[in-house]
């Protein structure tokens, strides 16, 4: 995924395109103003998924959980769908 570097003038000349685009490629634009980072830029989808990632990282209980998960299927204590649930997948 790209993240371009884009001044307040070309963000203004260019926001109607580069929202089109947004909604097609997933990228990043930091927005600059008078050379230095000022704002991010990016598509919705985009947006979502790094909400979604930041709730799960805050998560203290939920975080223990798949590390304790990551634990058990490095020590091989795992079980298959079928032998949990006895029936196919």
């Amino acid at each position: 995924m790209a993240t371009e570097l884009l001044s307040v003038s070309e963000l203004r000349s260019q926001v109607l395109k580069l929202i089109q685009q947004l909604e097609r490629v997933p990228e990043r634009y930091i927005i600059t103003r008078e050379g230095k980072p000022a704002a991010v830029l990016l598509g919705y989808e985009e947006f979502r998924n790094l909400m979604a990632t930041l709730e799960i990282v805050l998560d203290r209980e939920m975080v223990e959980g798949i590390e304790e998960g990551l634990r058990d299927k490095k020590a091989g204590r795992v079980k298959t769908f079928e032998e949990v649930f006895e029936e196919p997948l």
